[in-house]
């Protein structure tokens, strides 16, 4: 993704911030009693992140925030992964100091849809999906992507789960540019920026 962010906005730096926690619920996200990855993420990684860049004099703008989660919960009911996905979506939209930054949400896949392994994709869970539709209608800043064509593989290592490879990943990428690039522009249209 950031090969194809610099190749349209040569000039522009580009920076990513990123906290992958493998398995992890959604509660460690959403649930004030529990959230620790949120808490961990706002304060160690996004605020020092932001302040570092400030210092150098540049503005920072989120151009897109990526959320793919969703198998570790598969079996929670709809209405439990909704609300806390909705608080997670108004976590970002107010306490990241950015108007609305645009929400991308990868789509699980439904249950036994992956065609690489199917059987393995029975693990996914429906309400998951549901839910993620039902937030997606609700805010404006927020939009599904679409990963059910996206590459997965099959991790028997690591307790039989499917996950999206590296091809996957780079799919996912040429997808998400055009997004982040739209983004950004219409974000920085009043700056004057020249990429």
């Amino acid at each position: 993704l950031g090969i194809l962010l610099q190749e349209a906005l040569p000039g522009v730096p580009v920076y990513f911030l990123k906290l992958g926690a493998s398995g992890s619920h959604i509660s460690a996200w959403a649930n004030p009693q529990d959230d620790r990855n949120w808490t961990f993420f706002k304060d160690k990684i996004f605020k020092p992140a932001m302040q570092s860049l400030k210092d150098e004099g540049l503005i920072p703008v989120i151009c897109g925030i990526w959320w793919m989660q969703g198998c570790a919960d598969a079996h929670r009911d709809s209405s439990y992964y909704r609300n806390s996905l909705e608080t997670l979506v108004r976590r970002l939209n107010t306490e990241l100091g950015s108007p609305c930054p645009p929400v991308f949400i990868g789509h699980i896949v439904k249950p036994g849809e992956q065609t690489d392994a199917p059987d393995t994709s029975v693990q996914f869970g429906q309400g998951v999906r549901d839910a993620q539709d039902a937030v997606a209608a609700e805010y404006d800043n927020v939009e599904i992507i679409n990963t059910a064509l996206c590459s997965h593989q099959y991790e028997k290592g690591f307790g039989g789960h499917l996950h999206i490879d590296h091809k996957g990943q780079n799919q996912i990428a040429y997808m998400l540019s055009p997004l982040v690039i739209s983004s950004w522009k219409q974000q920085t249209s009043h700056m004057h920026l020249d990429p």
